[in-house]
Parts: C-alpha cells; structure tokens; sequence
C-alpha cells in the first residue's frame, strides 16, 4: 500500500491492519536504534 498522499485516518487504519511493511535500510547511527524502537513498539 503507497501511503504518501493518503488521509491519515487511512493510514492509521493501514497500520493497524498490518497492511503496511517498515524498513529500515541501515543498522549503523540512526538505523539500529530506529528498528529497535519499531520492534518494540510493534506498531500497536
């Protein structure tokens, strides 16, 4: 699912659903931490 230019109830919906996939290219300064916090907070 794109989400630029989406309503952002459409995208709160969309996450929640498990629609949309996060990635994070890059694990060094600012990657690791980024996927450590999405992996914590599982989107929920």
């Amino acid at each position: 699912m794109k989400i630029y230019g989406q309503p952002e109830e459409s995208i709160r919906q969309a996450v929640a659903s498990g629609d949309v996939t996060i990635a994070v290219y890059g694990l060094g300064k600012m990657g690791l931490p980024l996927a450590a916090v999405f992996a914590d907070r599982a989107w929920h």
